[in-house]
């Protein structure tokens, strides 16, 4: 990372703290703060090849509208726009979904445990929770996939994508904080090195439409460009953090 990265980040870093201030001076929790970090490592010595983590704040429209169409129950109407104005979601595949709602609607709910569901991909699920690319156009809030996916598998430029266990969610009564960590593992068996260059993850629900689609909430251009040499494993985790001083 050059140095006029390091001191933009140094800058953001303090933007942030001094957002988190300003909430707290006026008795709310700050929005939810995001950290993305990669480890690259030999699956049978165990040894660290590579060790990055960085402010991954590249929240997508989806996230957004996601946010506020749960907690308030908006539903957005029958535009099938997306963007500016629209309360809507957008799948990966470019389809608009509307945000609807349906009192008779009886389904078992989809929980954060289960299993290829939410932020969590089932193994070789490439376009849910945390999935990897190798694009660098830059960040929108408009996107809806990342640039280039990295899909799953053993062919040239592909990796594996293992199964993703449900987040891990803590506190830190002293900062009175919430974390919710997701992790996901890839290992290369393409017989050459793979290069990340962009990181997401996918909510798989039906939050936007009556039957579940997948949905980019996060995308983060990587300052600096991870390379996963063959035959190593390259894991990405996901901090999600917020902090509660200001109500607790």
């Amino acid at each position: 990372m050059n140095i006029i990265n390091v001191v933009k980040r140094v800058l953001e870093d303090m933007r942030f703290r001094r957002m988190r201030d300003m909430c707290a001076t006026l008795g709310m929790p700050a929005p939810p703060e995001c950290h993305v970090r990669r480890v690259v490592a030999d699956p049978i010595t165990g040894e660290v090849l590579l060790d990055r983590r960085e402010r991954a704040h590249s929240w997508t429209r989806n996230f957004y509208n996601y946010l506020f169409a749960t907690a308030l129950t908006a539903p957005g109407g029958n535009s099938n726009n997306f963007g500016a104005g629209y309360m809507s979601g957008k799948s990966y595949t470019g389809v608009v979904e509307v945000v609807t709602y349906d009192p008779a609607y009886t389904a078992t709910p989809y929980t954060y445990t289960s299993t290829d569901v939410g932020l969590v991909g089932a193994v070789n699920a490439d376009l849910r929770g945390i999935a990897v690319g190798g694009g660098t156009t830059a960040f929108s809030v408009e996107d809806a996939k990342l640039a280039t996916r990295i899909a799953h598998g053993t062919g040239a430029g592909q990796l594996s994508y293992a199964a993703q266990a449900a987040g891990v969610l803590s506190y830190d009564s002293g900062t009175k904080t919430w974390t919710i960590t997701h992790s996901r593992v890839f290992t290369n068996g393409s017989g050459n090195p793979v290069d990340v260059k962009e990181i997401g993850i996918y909510s798989f629900s039906r939050f936007f439409s009556s039957s579940a689609v997948n949905s980019l909430m996060e995308r983060t251009v990587l300052a600096t460009t991870d390379t996963i040499p063959d035959g190593k494993t390259y894991t990405v985790e996901y901090d999600f953090t917020m902090s509660f001083a200001a109500i607790d």
